[in-house]
């Protein structure tokens, strides 16, 4: 059940928005409080979801008491009640952090959206279900002061937002517009509206505007870069793949593997459909590092080729310096074929390499 404070003086008023809110939401508790130095008695008693107040009430008006709120309570969300605001109390309540406001004579359906509005897009004191972009133009648009706290993706940046304008940001190590650009890039994330430090010394001299037109090109120009990556990759693989073709027409062949330092299986050419490509390979390399382990303790470098034959396989490897190869046949196989064979497609191999090498502005292989 969430817990709603409603902040007013005028007792008429308080009835009011009890009949609206009762009304139209279900499962809500109402706590009521007729000053800011009765509601801050509440805040503290109880875990209020959301506060409604008037601005102008005695002991502990309600400018007072969302100050105290921000302070003490960031994280509730607050809806003001007010008169025709003037356009200095406007900016006055959007520099406390406060979203929503709603005009006196309050209008029920207004009143509801808006209590909806908070309560579900509003969690724990951030904003979710708007894009970054997005909140940012509102800001802009109400020459809004805060600091946001923004969480994507396990990273947290902060934007400080002084009069519509993005004066500094900080996200890891970065600061000023290279964190604000990283962070405006994210799209969406939790946002926390928090106080902004008034003697912050600006560091950016671009407009949000701008900002924000700058992230989104930077964020196209990165998909489009690891769009590319990833049809490269994939074209490359393929090429790859098209090498091992010919190496089944050996006597016994089961199995020709291609794998990275890292383990990653980048090609493999299979007739076999019982051999567990990931777990051989998994275990060829476990061999491959007990034998380099052998040969370091007598004083000699790992081998670059290795031969392994038991009772119904043999086992051909080569080992270069960014991946590795297996050849695997049954005990028919020649391993004179099998090495010719190898040596082939190492050649091969360090064509395409080369090639995607120059493709990327990689350095090629050995």
């Amino acid at each position: 059940m969430q817990k709603i404070l409603i902040v007013e003086d005028d007792t008429n008023q308080r009835l009011f928005l009890k009949d609206v809110i009762l009304s139209a939401l279900d499962k809500v508790q109402l706590f009521e409080a007729d000053n800011g130095k009765h509601a801050v008695q509440v805040l503290c008693e109880n875990n209020i979801a959301l506060t409604i107040t008037d601005l102008h009430m005695p002991e502990m008006n309600g400018s007072e008491l969302i100050t105290w709120m921000r302070k003490n309570q960031p994280d509730i969300p607050i809806i003001v009640s007010t008169a025709v605001p003037s356009l200095a109390t406007k900016e006055k309540i959007l520099s406390q952090g406060v979203l929503q406001y709603i005009q006196k004579p309050i209008d029920r359906s207004t009143l509801v959206h808006k209590i909806k509005h908070v309560l579900t897009e509003k969690s724990g004191g951030y904003l979710k279900g708007i894009t970054i972009p997005a909140f940012l133009q509102l800001l802009i648009i109400e020459h809004k002061s805060c600091t946001l706290e923004i969480n994507s993706q396990g990273k947290t940046g902060s934007l400080y937002i002084k009069d519509g304008l993005i004066i500094n940001a900080t996200l890891d190590q970065l600061s000023g517009e290279k964190a604000a650009l990283e962070i405006i890039s994210w799209i969406d994330g939790d946002i926390r509206i928090k106080n902004l430090n008034e003697d912050m010394t600006p560091v950016i001299d671009k407009s949000a505007s701008y900002l924000i037109m700058e992230a989104m090109r930077m964020k196209d120009m990165l998909e489009n870069k690891k769009k590319t990556s990833t049809e490269s990759g994939n074209l490359f693989q393929s090429k790859l793949q098209k090498l091992l073709i010919d190496t089944d027409q050996t006597i016994g062949f089961k199995c020709f593997i291609i794998v990275k330092e890292d383990g990653e299986i980048i090609a493999h050419h299979c007739l076999d459909d019982s051999l567990d490509i990931e777990n051989l390979t998994k275990s060829i390399q476990r061999m491959c590092k007990t034998s380099a382990e052998s040969m370091k303790a007598i004083g000699s470098k790992p081998p670059e080729e290795c031969l392994i034959k038991s009772a119904d396989y043999v086992i051909a490897l080569m080992h270069k310096k960014e991946y590795c190869m297996f050849f695997i046949c049954d005990k028919h196989g020649k391993t004179a074929i099998m090495r010719m064979h190898m040596v082939k497609l190492a050649e091969q191999i360090k064509d395409l390499f080369k090639e995607e090498a120059e493709s990327t502005n990689q350095e090629t292989p050995d």
